[in-house]
């Protein structure tokens, strides 16, 4: 199954501009399945922003801002967009310093359907 899950997740990565790789982890940040062509970040960011990921969501729900669609992360050498998934699963996509925030948040939730019947 996990093959099967890195074929989508590669898949993901072909129409995002500058993309380096797509990820699936649970809620508690432990990588599920991986691509692309730097795999080996997903499992420091998600074991990293995990918990970001838990604070922005409980912030939204305790301010009655609704639910939290992506959590967004802008560095100088890496973007990232984490995307919670239903089934406490998490997709995330990383891209390079020419990759757009925008762009990889769209990505991450198009796919988010196909990900719901793991």
């Amino acid at each position: 199954m996990t093959g099967t899950l890195s074929t989508s997740l590669a898949s993901l990565l072909g129409g995002v501009r500058d993309g380096r790789s797509a990820f699936l982890m649970d809620a508690d940040g432990v990588l599920v399945a991986a691509s692309g062509d730097s795999p080996a970040i997903a499992e420091p960011l998600a074991g990293e922003y995990v918990g970001v990921l838990r604070e922005a969501a409980s912030l939204c729900e305790a301010e009655d801002w609704g639910t939290l669609r992506a959590l967004a992360v802008r560095g100088r050498a890496l973007r990232a967009v984490l995307l919670p998934a239903s089934g406490g699963l998490v997709i995330g996509l990383t891209g390079g310093p020419a990759s757009l925030l925008s762009q990889l948040r769209q990505t991450a939730g198009a796919a988010a359907p196909a990900f719901r019947n793991l």
